[in-house]
C-alpha cells in the first residue's frame, strides 16, 4: 500500500524507521507501528486527508512522542552494535587476505572496533537529527558524507600509527586465513539477507574493487591504502545517493 501514498506520508514512514531502530526499539515492535501507521495514513488519503490531519501539525513531533511510549531494548542494541563491529572486522580481514596480507595487527584490531564503535554512536545521533528535522535529500547527502569521513580520516591515522610502531601481531597461515575468510564473507551474506538491504554487498564489493584494481596501476605503497579507503568511501555514498534520490 505504501505505494499509493504522498511523498510527504512515505517520508514520515522512513523517518519513523529511521528513528526509532536508531533509538534501539524491538525490530518487530517497529514494523508493526509502521505497518498500521502505513494502513491509516493510506485510507486516510483516499479520503482526501493528509498526513498533518493524522499525525498533528508537527509529524517530527509525533515521532518524538511515539518514541517515547515505546520501551527501549537493550538487547537489540548490543545485537546491532556487535553485528555491525563484526561486519566491519569481516570486512577489513577479507580486504587485507585481498592485499596478500596474511599477519594482522592487534592494534590495527583494537583501533578498528573503537572506530567502529564511534561511528556507530555518530550515525545513530545523524539519523535521529535526520529524521526529526525538515531537510533536503542533498543536505542528508552532506550530513552523511561529514560523519563518514571521520573514521575515514581515523583509519588513515590508524595505519600510519601502525607502520610507526612494531605493534603484537597474528599470523595465518594460508588455509587457516582463507577458511576464516569464508567464514566473514558467510557472515557478511546473512547480514546483508537480515538487513534486508544490498548495501552490506555494496560495502563488500567496495571494499575489494580498489584494491583490485589498484594493482594493475603503480602506486606508492604508503598511499595505497589511503587511496583505497577514499574510492571505498566514494563508491559507498554513491551507492547511497543513487538509492535515495532527491524527492
Amino acid at each position: 500500500m505504501k505505494e499509493i501514498l504522498s511523498n510527504e506520508s512515505k517520508k514520515f514512514l522512513d523517518d519513523l524507521t529511521l528513528y526509532l531502530v536508531s533509538s534501539g526499539k524491538k525490530g518487530q515492535e517497529v514494523t508493526e507501528i509502521v505497518e498500521e501507521l502505513q494502513e491509516h495514513l493510506t485510507i486516510a488519503e483516499s479520503n482526501g486527508k493528509n498526513i498533518k490531519q493524522i499525525v498533528g501539525n508537527s509529524p517530527e513531533d509525533y515521532i518524538k512522542q511515539l518514541n517515547a511510549e515505546i520501551s527501549t531494548s537493550k538487547s537489540s542494541i548490543f545485537q546491532t552494535f556487535m553485528l555491525v563491529i563484526l561486519g566491519v572486522i569481516s570486512f577489513r580481514f577479507i580486504n587485507n587476505l585481498i592485499d596478500g596480507n596474511y599477519t594482522f595487527s592487534i592494534l590495527n584490531f583494537c583501533g578498528t572496533v573503537v572506530i567502529s564503535a564511534l561511528f556507530i554512536i555518530l550515525l545513530s545521533i545523524v539519523y535521529k537529527k535526520v529524521a526529526t528535522s525538515n531537510i533536503s535529500r542533498s543536505k542528508e547527502f552532506i550530513l552523511y558524507s561529514m560523519v563518514s569521513a571521520l573514521p575515514l580520516l581515523l583509519f588513515i591515522g590508524l595505519i600510519f600509527l601502525d607502520r610507526a610502531i612494531t605493534p603484537p601481531t597474528i599470523e595465518f597461515s594460508n588455509v587457516t586465513a582463507w577458511c576464516l575468510a569464508g567464514l566473514a564473507a558467510l557472515f557478511l551474506i546473512g547480514l546483508s539477507i537480515w538487513a534486508k538491504s544490498f548495501v552490506v554487498i555494496v560495502i563488500l564489493i567496495a571494499l575489494i574493487l580498489p584494491d583490485v584494481t589498484l594493482k594493475f596501476f603503480t602506486i606508492n605503497d604508503s598511499i595505497k591504502p589511503i587511496v583505497s579507503i577514499a574510492a571505498t568511501i566514494l563508491i559507498i555514498l554513491g551507492y547511497l545517493k543513487i538509492s535515495n534520490p532527491k524527492d
